[in-house]
């Protein structure tokens, strides 16, 4: 990570997809420790779809915690220095998740979440 970054010292230092709990853990350079439901997760997906950039394909939050599709987490990948890349059952790739913005989603709690 280059000396000018915003989120310096408040970068994950791992992450690891619970399959048990259904929780995605992240392991903060600054500590403690997040784990974040995946159901939860999906919701804040910061995608243009999930934001309903598209309107004609926006997803309905009901619908996507009723979907075992769209809420069971396959994979993360890491994006370059900078974000996560959730993959869902359902196919659903396209949310980044900047580590700031992570960091953020954490922090604010569940009754925070903007949908």
């Amino acid at each position: 990570m280059d000396e000018t970054s915003d989120v310096e010292g408040d970068i994950p230092v791992g992450v690891t997809v619970e399959r048990q709990t259904r929780e995605l853990r992240i392991d903060w350079m600054t500590g403690p420790s997040s784990l974040i439901p995946w159901s939860r997760f999906r919701l804040a997906c910061p995608c243009a779809q999930c934001q309903g950039e598209f309107r004609s394909q926006l997803l309905d939050p009901d619908e996507i915690s009723r979907s075992a599709d769209e809420t069971e987490l396959i994979d993360v990948r890491l994006m370059g220095h900078y974000a996560l890349q959730p993959v869902w059952k359902s196919g659903h790739t396209t949310g980044i998740y900047p580590w700031e913005y992570l960091r953020g989603f954490v922090d604010r709690g569940p009754a925070e979440v903007q949908r």
